[in-house]
């Protein structure tokens, strides 16, 4: 069935006058002001054209009583742009507008066993108590000074996967996993479980109990013919996509993967081998791809080699590699250090491919013109000068299918393509990755010259693209959440770069680094003390820097980072309006704004 935005997008592309207008949240259900009235959503309406009316969002709405999951939620934000509070005018442009919520939870900090052996410190505020749903909560424990207990073991009923990068004994996890975590500590002396993987907690099963190795356990918890195991594969989510798995090898005592153990009078350790492995992805818009050697699952060890082949069908042209495989040789050998996709793109015409910064001459632009764009590309401008004076001339620059840029010319021209350009096409969402653009005359051009020149900032990967933060009324510690830049792969020149605010609210530290430093973590965080109950939105934007820059200033990259801050009541009391009991039942969707802020929902103006 169609949504109310599917509705207003096809009534707007056909030019059909509105008969009716309507008001939703998401998730569906929640209460809204529409010109000062309680409405339980969706509502429609039948405003006169051109009519001016006000639509409101309550800050904070309670949970939905059909969903059962009693996690409330906060304003995020409206279809059409708009404040919290604002007016709208009724006509062709938008039937519909939508208010989108943020689910929050309570932030269960972890159990401690046993009781008074020690504390968890953690980086959510529990005076403020609730955090946006899917944020990361970092754990670290803490013993009791003054007793003999040590840390021991994270033990857990959540997801069965690894937890990390990880510092000594810190682990994070999304809000909204539930009060699932055991910090258990003891005393010496200690059964250690180990596995070969530095810095991440992997799973292990120790008497049917589900903890995380490292672990060590007292005498009188493991006694001897214990079974232990460990899953065959676990899956590793990562946010920069290096993903893969690890394997399980074997055990250091030579057991089988589940097993019965011998635990010495003394204590002692056992360590599992696990053998990390990465997947390679691959498509082509023609012909095929041989891959060599080949793998049953797509997966392959660490550090190794694969060759991939791109074979044209009868009548083609290859042009070259794509996504995280670059080149114009057919061949080419990929060492899998990360999850790889690989997209062999072949033309019908033989390909010309424009070097940066060196003028092409041309007698034709019709279509076989291509672009290579590197990795870390912050922007591309492709410039064409006619030999004549032309009419009714133009030529655009397209991406597969997508056009990116177009425009008329009757001596030059230039279409510049930038970030924000190929963050609305899906494919190329994470970054610009390596892949080809296609330029195309429309009209009769000539000949001429075509100059391309690119700006690069090196950076391949930023996450989370948006965050959700909150606090309440009067609480003077900041809340905060991480944020991951990296760079892109191979050697790099030396660049600063430097991360500003446009809030005085919202900070970012540390504001600058180099690309010397690889992978960098950068903490986000939100301070509410001198704001009312609200909701804020602010924007980070990371500039690269030269010598002679101002404080605060430098080049733009184009990646900009929205955060939205809510700040909710002290009592935390506010209801929504209507009456929540006779709402609809809620989907799967949490109303997440966090991961994609930035993305206008169908159908809106």
């Amino acid at each position: 069935s169609l949504s109310a935005g599917d509705i207003d997008g096809v009534a707007r592309l056909y030019g059909k006058p509105p008969g009716s207008f309507t008001v939703s949240t998401n998730p569906p259900g929640l209460g809204v002001i529409v010109d000062g009235e309680h409405v339980t959503t969706p509502a429609m309406f039948d405003w006169l054209p051109d009519s001016v009316h006000t639509l409101e969002a309550p800050l904070r709405a309670a949970p939905l009583v059909q969903q059962g999951t009693g996690r409330p939620y906060v304003f995020g934000r409206w279809s059409d742009g708009g404040d919290r509070k604002h007016t709208v005018r009724a006509g062709p442009d938008s039937t519909w507008f939508e208010a989108n919520f943020i689910e929050l939870d309570k932030g269960h900090g972890p159990r401690v066993v046993p009781r008074g052996a020690g504390t968890v410190a953690s980086s959510l505020d529990t005076r403020v108590g609730l955090d946006a749903w899917g944020n990361r909560v970092e754990h670290t424990p803490i013993a009791t000074e003054g007793t003999p207990y040590e840390f021991a073991r994270w033990c857990s009923s959540w997801l069965l996967r690894p937890q990390g990068p990880v510092l000594g004994h810190e682990v994070r996890r999304p809000v909204g996993s539930g009060r699932t975590d055991d910090a258990h500590f003891g005393i010496p002396p200690f059964y250690r479980i180990r596995s070969n993987i530095e810095r991440m907690l992997l799973p292990v099963s120790v008497r049917g109990k589900r903890c995380f190795a490292p672990a060590a356990f007292e005498l009188t918890e493991l006694p001897s013919g214990s079974r232990v195991s460990v899953p065959e594969v676990v899956p590793v989510y990562d946010d920069f996509g290096k993903g893969g798995r690890y394997r399980f090898v074997g055990w250091s005592d030579g057991g089988e993967r589940e097993h019965e153990i011998e635990v010495p009078a003394g204590g002692g350790s056992l360590t599992f081998q696990m053998q990390r492995e990465f997947e390679l992805a691959t498509r082509t818009n023609s012909g095929e791809i041989v891959v060599s050697p080949e793998s049953e699952d797509g997966f392959y060890p660490a550090s190794s080699q694969v060759q991939l082949t791109a074979v044209p069908e009868a009548g083609q042209h290859f042009l070259g590699w794509e996504l995280d495989v670059s080149g114009t040789e057919p061949t080419q050998f990929v060492i899998m250090d990360r999850d790889r996709r690989a997209l062999a793109r072949f033309t019908r015409d033989e390909p010309v491919l424009v070097q940066f910064g060196e003028p092409m001459q041309f007698d034709s632009l019709a279509g076989s013109h291509y672009v290579r764009v590197p990795d870390g590309a912050s922007q591309v401008a492709v410039r064409v000068e006619s030999s004549a004076p032309m009419r009714d001339a133009a030529f655009s620059v397209y991406s597969n299918r997508y056009e990116l840029g177009s425009t008329r010319l009757k001596e030059s021209g230039t279409i510049t393509i930038n970030r924000e350009a190929l963050s609305r096409m899906r494919d190329n969402a994470r970054s610009w990755r390596s892949h080809h653009l296609r330029i195309q005359q429309r009209g009769g051009i000539g000949s001429g010259t075509l100059h391309v020149s690119i700006q690069r900032d090196w950076i391949a990967h930023v996450w989370p693209r948006a965050f959700t933060l909150v606090s309440k009324v009067g609480w003077s510690r900041p809340v905060r959440q991480t944020m991951r830049i990296a760079p892109v792969e191979g050697e790099l020149p030396q660049v600063r770069y430097r991360i500003v605010s446009d809030q005085p609210w919202l900070e970012a530290v540390p504001p600058e680094w180099t690309s010397a430093e690889g992978e960098v973590e950068i903490a986000v965080t939100a301070n509410g003390a001198a704001l009312a109950a609200e909701a804020y939105a602010g924007t980070l934007k990371i500039l690269t820097v030269r010598d002679g820059d101002p404080p605060t200033g430098g080049t733009p990259t184009g990646i900009e980072i929205p955060v939205h801050f809510v700040v909710t009541p002290a009592d935390g009391n506010e209801e929504p309006p209507g009456d929540e009991s006779s709402g609809l039942a809620g989907g799967d969707d949490h109303g997440d704004t966090r991961a994609a802020a930035t993305e206008i929902a169908p159908g809106s103006a």
